[in-house]
């Protein structure tokens, strides 16, 4: 029982930033407490000599550390994850613009003759990539690094990647 009291948050947090927000905000409110809260009640139960005290403090605050670096290494997976499956969708637009002389209208085109079906970017709710056609020589791919903002977009005619917000 208490294994589920001490880890039930950090595990919740963790899935909620990944899985759901993507930002880093929540790691980053997790350090503010970390700092303003454990470890100082972690030292001040040092000083009045309650080493019970001390020792769950500093367990909490290790605890809370170690979902903060899961949480980053995790959105960086899911960044890394994004860049290997948009290479595969590019390739695939690719291919299309090969076979047909121009790039397609919508990304379900590609499926399933170049691709057996359209991967998401990343894995949460984000995670989809969004494909637009501004004119018949301006396709571009796009998927976003850190919601809301912080698009990233690939234009298929300069081959080249760029960066919104």
């Amino acid at each position: 029982m208490r294994f589920l009291r001490l880890y039930w948050l950090p595990i919740s947090l963790f899935a909620f930033e990944v899985f759901a927000a993507g930002q880093g905000v929540i790691a980053g409110l997790i350090i503010l407490v970390i700092f303003i809260w454990f470890i100082p009640k972690a030292l001040f139960s040092l000083l009045i000599k309650n080493k019970e005290k001390a020792k769950k403090y500093a367990l909490r605050s290790a605890v809370y550390f170690l979902t903060v670096a899961a949480m980053i290494f995790g959105l960086y997976l899911n960044n890394q994850l994004a860049e290997q499956r948009s290479k595969i969708v590019i390739a695939a637009l690719d291919n299309y613009k090969a076979q047909n002389g121009r790039f397609p209208d919508k990304l379900e085109e590609l499926v399933p003759k170049f691709l057996p079906k359209i991967p998401l970017a990343k894995i949460n709710v984000y995670g989809s990539f969004r494909y637009y056609v501004f004119a018949e020589d301006r396709h571009t791919l796009m998927y976003v690094v850190v919601p809301p903002f912080g698009r990233k977009l690939y234009n298929l005619e300069k081959k080249s990647w760029s960066q919104l917000d």
